[in-house]
């Protein structure tokens, strides 16, 4: 898909039991799949919460493979959010190449990941009992400033979850995520990246990475 240029009040496109898709040179306010999907590429595409009042993310359920932002633009949008409502947490990556955030506040977050729950007690198709978030390589991140609109963030927070009970922190275990990397375009503003806004566990060490001109990874060494 090419060149299209729309906004909706619940965002542009929303399907399920996608494969190999390629979005370029596109300005939308959400694209999901709701369910099943593999394979994403998007190219030079330019994501805004343009007329959809209560949605600023892409969403994404039961999805595997990879999906990689390429030179995209993220204007006060999170480039992800898992939809909870499916129960589906798979394993899968999630690249982002020379992207550009602008954003109105002082954290910028990477993945809503949802709820935080225990599939295998709500969750009947095999392949989706587990819980799992995707490994992340952030590649020549730049974060830009507008002195009338934007900031730039002060701390980058790859998943945001909605309050977990005290259950399901002490007994569920995060899969498939083994690492991380992020890197900045410049050295000259370098925010924090923080792990989770909870203390979660996964069921594996997380393997990052970072070069002499990126921020440290913090949280980590409480989560596995």
């Amino acid at each position: 898909m090419y060149n299209i240029n729309a906004y909706g009040m619940w965002g542009v496109m929303g399907t399920n039991n996608l494969n190999n898709v390629l979005l370029k040179d596109c300005e939308l306010n959400r694209f999901d799949i709701h369910c099943y999907g593999r394979d994403v590429r998007i190219i030079n595409c330019t994501f805004k919460n343009e007329k959809c009042k209560t949605n600023n993310y892409n969403q994404l359920s039961s999805f595997y493979g990879t999906i990689c932002f390429d030179k995209c633009t993220f204007i006060n949008f999170q480039p992800l959010l898992f939809e909870p409502s499916f129960h589906t947490y798979t394993g899968f990556n999630l690249i982002m190449n020379s992207c550009v955030w602008q954003g109105n506040t002082d954290t910028a977050t990477i993945i809503n990941a949802g709820r935080l729950e225990d599939n295998k007690n709500v969750v009947r198709r095999k392949e989706l009992t587990m819980t799992c978030w995707p490994n992340i390589y952030i590649n020549d991140l730049i974060l830009e400033e507008n002195a009338s609109t934007y900031i730039l963030p002060q701390q980058i927070l790859l998943f945001n979850i909605r309050e977990p009970t005290t259950d399901v922190l002490r007994n569920v275990a995060i899969s498939h995520i083994s690492h991380i990397s992020v890197n900045f375009h410049s050295d000259k503003h370098k925010p924090s990246v923080k792990f989770c806004n909870y203390n979660v566990r996964t069921e594996s060490q997380i393997t990052t990475f970072s070069s002499e001109k990126d921020a440290l990874i913090i949280g980590l060494e409480q989560h596995y």
